[in-house]
């Protein structure tokens, strides 16, 4: 799987704008794995064919999802310290520097002088929690906003003061009474600035100046902890981002009028000092000492300094600055994405070499962001889309559809979802919600399949080798499925596979509810009309011998697990409507053989793309990790498939009482807690259960067998199938199209409680050998009884069974080698292996046999005796077949 990481990240609306466009990609930016990154690639903008298609996509911020990011701000922040950075953290508090040194805050106070300033400022990160608030706007007439408030959010101010009886000499941010309210913790911010001030701004220096005071200079600073040394009681603005097209790609735009101040409440509690490293208190000119002026530390405060950060001009550049720290880190990149997949890569030595690579671009659209909602509000950032490719002359061509979309749907604001702690279904905010649209999806797979990418060549050795082994393409592994293929060629003669398909794939999404194969399945998509050729090597010569056309349906549906990763997982493969278009050789095969055939490999094909998504800590880059709650159909014509997310902040993920958050260190989250699953095989694969089968039972002291739920892989092959109940007393029916191929599997099983669908157990391994051919016998009459020879691909020649029936009486199956009987008794013989696979009867008539005797003499009539005895053996199997009905409904 080519995930989208998220790398450290220097703010909350970074990341989410990060995922934004990663979750609908295939690929990192960087390319790979058959994706060509942008500096290899240009996607034709000019190019009518190639035009976007618009909204196709969309990922939806509520306003519950902001608050969440709101709380988490410290510890997000937190994150993207590091040395050399614009952030300082000791482990316990962090500053966040809100100015560069390189680039000196510059104002005017009053219009008789100016103070100059460089300033290192920055904010104690350890008193933001749950004092920053962010609130959608929206505007009829311009972008929409969102409006962010430190510390004070209510109306009145003095609201933020409360009334408690308490005293906590740690924080004196207001009343010391009341300091332990909440509400109270303010934002603590710390102050470090040269502030170089012109004698024409002191109005008491003005009337006789003495000679040579021109400069003055102070140091103002915070003072020791706990005294704060600038604290926003109350501070908010408003940024209004936009999306412009920029050469033909989306930027955002943060202008200076798009940062707008609405209110300020600052207090103060500085120290002042003199300068003293400053070259004008350094060397000072004779008889002046310019750094005695710091001495009226608390006019200056009153007068100068308090006003001025509080006033519309200061408060605006703090408020830029702090807009600058969010969106900064990506406002100088395009917020598209572009490049070409080639089949080729993706499936190395199985594509068609003469394919066209697809080139595909993903961009925001120029609407966003913009705030709607009826009930609730929501921020959605919309996606274009397209892909276009050159048509290869492998396949029709088809014309292209129309890639018209209706109005995208308003999710709302809440969802249906199990409860971390109980698993009972409980209504909840979500805080973001990603809709996908059909068009995204075959819009791209229309241009892979008129690029030929999918005219896959599934050479035989390839195949074994991406398989690992489990399944390689000889006439003897095909020949289980058609049936006339070993008389062209030896058993280990290779089979070539061609894939072409006539017509591309159309998708549909469902609902997700059900289960198995009855499952109205997420994403659902029809192929029709593929045409598979199958190609043995007859006498040195690779020759096509069969070609037969199909339809493949497939069911997939996303899966939440445990840890809050993305499944997508199988639940339903089927080909259907088979009929035969090359047969000149007159070859025996069945549709149900030839689905079998089909459903074999297409697991292997997708297990070149893994289909799962790590959403964790790990996985991100970046303590922010959201959380899938619930899938399904967002419209009732299944034009969008909803995916809706909670997210994770800092302080979740290391609480271990909260149950969705929280990530135990370095450890499977809940494994000591998972239930343990036992599996033991009862039937197949092989014998009396169909080819693809095996029947299991499943244990679990934690879950009881009717609430126990199974999903499963075959050889680690392709995506999981979705979870499906048993058939009563915890026995359960797999079907895979790998178990149809003779020899080992491995079958990888997870366990979980239907009433709790988010109580998992631990994985368990199951090894099974797959066995659809009869054991093969061989008998031989002695002068004492019958000596049997049996033999079996996969079973051990001491645990084959052998049947004997002799005078009406059928035997149970046990090992023999040996059965006494005299030569007037008939004895029909069968053998049985491991999985249950019976051999047809053998059958040794009761006179005129030739007995072999060494110590006889040898008739001159041996010919006419062996003749005669032969007749005898027709007459005994005529016999025997009158009671074949009866023993094969026993042997059953």
């Amino acid at each position: 799987m080519r995930s989208c990481k998220l790398a450290a990240m220097r703010s909350p609306v970074t990341s989410i704008l990060r995922l934004a466009l990663c979750l609908p990609l295939a690929c990192s930016q960087s390319g790979g794995g058959g994706c060509a990154g942008q500096s290899e690639y240009e996607y034709p903008r000019d190019d009518p064919t190639a035009a976007l298609s618009r909204q196709t996509a969309r990922v939806r911020l509520t306003q519950a999802g902001f608050d969440t990011i709101g709380k988490g701000v410290p510890g997000l922040l937190a994150a993207t310290c590091a040395p050399g950075t614009t952030c300082e953290s000791d482990g316990n508090a962090v500053k966040f520097v809100l100015s560069d040194p390189n680039d000196p805050i510059t104002f005017n106070v009053l219009s008789e002088g100016e103070i100059r300033g460089g300033a290192n400022m920055a904010l104690s990160l350890d008193s933001m929690a749950g004092n920053v608030h962010m609130e959608l706007l929206p505007v009829e007439d311009g972008p929409d906003g969102i409006q962010i408030t430190l510390g004070c959010n209510a109306d009145n101010f003095n609201d933020c003061f409360p009334t408690c009886a308490c005293n906590d000499p740690a924080t004196t941010l207001c009343d010391p009474s009341c300091a332990c309210d909440p509400h109270c913790a303010f934002v603590e911010g710390s102050l470090d600035m040269d502030l170089y001030m012109e004698q024409s701004a002191i109005p008491w220096l003005r009337d006789d100046p003495p000679a040579g005071w021109f400069d003055s200079v102070c140091s103002i600073h915070d003072r020791a902890p706990p005294v704060a040394g600038l604290v926003i009681q109350s501070f908010r603005f408003t940024i209004f981002p936009r999306i412009t097209l920029v050469n033909q790609r989306p930027y955002l735009l943060l202008e200076n009028g798009d940062v707008k101040v609405d209110r300020v409440e600052i207090a103060l509690d500085v120290g002042i000092t003199e300068a003293a490293e400053d070259p004008v208190c350094v060397d000072p000119a004779p008889g002046i000492d310019h750094c005695n002026l710091c001495s009226k530390a608390d006019w200056i405060v009153d007068h100068l300094l308090e006003p001025t950060l509080e006033s519309n001009a200061v408060s605006k550049y703090l408020a830029t600055l702090i807009a600058r720290a969010i969106f900064g880190s990506i406002e100088d990149q395009p917020l598209d994405f572009e490049g070409e997949v080639s089949t080729q890569d993706l499936f190395a030595g199985v594509a068609n070499r003469r394919a066209n690579p697809a080139g595909f671009r993903i961009a925001v659209n120029t609407a966003s962001p913009a705030v709607t909602g009826f009930e609730a509000l929501g921020m959605n950032f919309d996606i274009d889309s397209g892909a276009v490719a050159l048509s290869n002359a492998c396949v029709p061509r088809v014309a292209e559809p129309s890639w018209t979309l209706p109005a995208t749907p308003d999710p709302g604001t809440t969802v249906t979802a199990p409860d971390p702690a109980t698993g009972q279904p409980v209504t909840e905010n979500f805080d973001m919600a990603f809709l996908l649209s059909d068009v995204l999806i075959e819009r791209g797979l229309y241009e892979l399949f008129d690029g030929g990418s999918f005219c896959l060549s599934l050479n035989a050795d390839t195949v074994a080798d991406l398989s690992g082994g489990s399944f390689v393409p000889t006439v003897d592994t095909l020949g289980l499925m058609i049936a006339g293929l070993p008389d062209l060629a030896p058993g280990n003669a290779p089979v070539d596979l061609w894939l072409v398909p006539r017509l591309p794939a159309v998708v549909m999404f469902g609902s997700g509810q059900g289960e198995g194969d009855d499952r109205d399945s997420h994403i659902q998509m029809v192929w029709p009309s593929l045409n598979l050729e199958v190609y043995p090597l007859v006498d040195d010569t690779v020759t096509r011998a069969l070609a037969f056309m199909f339809d493949l349906e497939v069911g997939l549906s996303v899966e939440a697990t445990p840890t809050g990763n993305v499944s997508l997982d199988i639940d339903k493969l089927a080909v259907t409507n088979v009929a035969p278009t090359y047969n000149e050789m007159n070859l025996r095969f069945s549709a149900q053989d030839i689905e079998d055939l089909v459903g074999t490999f297409v697991p292997i094909l997708l297990q070149e793309t893994n289909l799962d998504v790590d959403l964790t800590t790990a996985m991100m880059g970046f303590p922010f990790v959201p959380k899938l709650r619930a899938a399904g159909a967002a419209d009732s014509d299944g034009r969008y498939l909803s995916m809706y997310f909670r997210f994770c902040m800092p302080d979740d993920i290391t609480n271990p009482n909260h149950a969705l958050c929280y990530e135990e260190p370095q450890e499977d989250p809940g494994s000591s807690l998972s239930p343990v699953l036992g599996v033991e095989r009862i039937a197949g694969p092989g014998g009396l259960l169909a080819k693809s089968q095996v029947q299991v039972r499943l244990f679990t002291d934690d879950i009881a067998p009717e609430n126990l739920q199974i999903s499963y892989s075959v050889d680690r092959l392709g995506p999981m199938f979705s979870f499906r109940g048993g058939v009563g007393d915890g026995s359960f029916v797999l079907e895979h199209p790998l178990l149809s191929v003779e020899g080992p599997h491995v079958i990888e099983l997870i366990g979980r409680d239907r009433r709790r669908p988010d109580k998992w157990t631990r994985t368990a391994s199951l090894e099974v050998v797959a066995d659809h051919r009869p054991p093969a016998l061989k008998a031989l009459r002695t002068a004492g009884g019958v000596s049997i020879v049996a033999t079996d691909r996969m079973t051990p020649a001491a645990r084959i069974g052998i049947a004997v029936e002799m005078a009406g009486t059928v035997s149970a199956f046990v090992p023999r080698t040996f059965v006494p009987a005299s030569p007037e008794q008939p004895v029909i013989l069968r053998a049985r292996d491991d999985v249950g696979n019976v051999s047809e009867p053998l059958v040794l008539a009761a006179r005129n046999v030739v007995v072999v005797d060494e110590s006889s003499v040898e008739s001159p009539g041996g010919c006419a005796q062996a003749t005669a005895g032969w007749a005898g053996v027709l007459a005994v199997v005529a016999m025997a077949w009158r009671r074949r009905r009866r023993f094969l409904s026993w042997a059953n």
